[in-house]
């Protein structure tokens, strides 16, 4: 995690001890490890700020360090089929699009990046035979971008890598801890949802609009306090 966020640890990690050494393939090791490692983190912040909450500190930096772990394997088939990560992005924002096409603006928007950089990597794209670019029949001064059958055949084997790694990703659950997890997931993007008035972003960002179409209304009325409050 980044030096200046409020859960990174004010001086560097001390090495790991000698039991700390992880086997392969040790799944029991690699998590007693990894607590002791994070607990300790904590306990240096405990003397630090006494009012600290362990127990939700220590699940907000699971929650951190999950994220660029799940995306490392997930970008293990993207790499495989020789992308970049900006590549495979722009490739499945058209894949998700309607007529599998987008303007060059809409996809600068979709991916909060400068026109420039899209011309760029549309560019590359282009190269390869995965995208082609058209005038819009209706407005000669914008630039359409359209997934060919070359580019749908990349994704299509993309995806498919991406489907039949998640049972590799997840193996170390059990399938009803599975379904617990996603349970407890969906109301914490839930809760956080209604906290900020902000739509989660999935995937890709394509279907923004539709994302946000599930947020409640701001006229609707607040939900009731917890029972017990006054």
């Amino acid at each position: 995690m980044p030096e200046d966020h409020p859960l990174a640890p004010s001086s560097p990690e001390p090495p790991p001890r000698a039991t700390d050494a992880l086997p392969a393939g040790s799944l029991a090791a690699t998590e007693a490890a990894l607590r002791r490692r994070i607990r300790a983190t904590l306990e240096r912040y405990r003397h630090v700020t006494p009012g600290i909450h362990p127990e939700l500190s220590e699940l907000t930096i699971l929650l951190m360090r999950s994220y660029p772990l799940l995306l490392a394997l997930l970008n293990q088939d993207v790499r495989r089929h020789g992308l970049s990560e900006a590549q495979y992005s722009t490739l499945m924002i058209l894949f998700r699009s309607p007529d599998r096409e987008r303007t060059m603006s809409q996809l600068s928007e979709e991916m909060y990046v400068t026109r420039t950089n899209v011309t760029k990597l549309v560019t590359r794209l282009a190269a390869h035979g995965w995208v082609e670019r058209a005038p819009d029949p209706h407005d000669r001064r914008t630039i359409r971008v359209r997934l060919t059958e070359r580019g749908v055949a990349l994704m299509t084997d993309t995806l498919q890598a991406h489907w039949d790694h998640l049972g590799d990703i997840y193996r170390h659950l059990k399938t009803t801890e599975q379904h617990r997890l996603a349970g407890l997931l969906y109301r914490l993007v839930a809760g956080w949802t209604l906290r900020t008035g902000q739509a989660a972003p999935f995937l890709d960002g394509a279907d923004s609009q539709e994302d946000s179409d599930w947020l409640p209304s701001s006229s609707a009325e607040p939900p009731p306090p917890p029972s017990g409050s006054r």
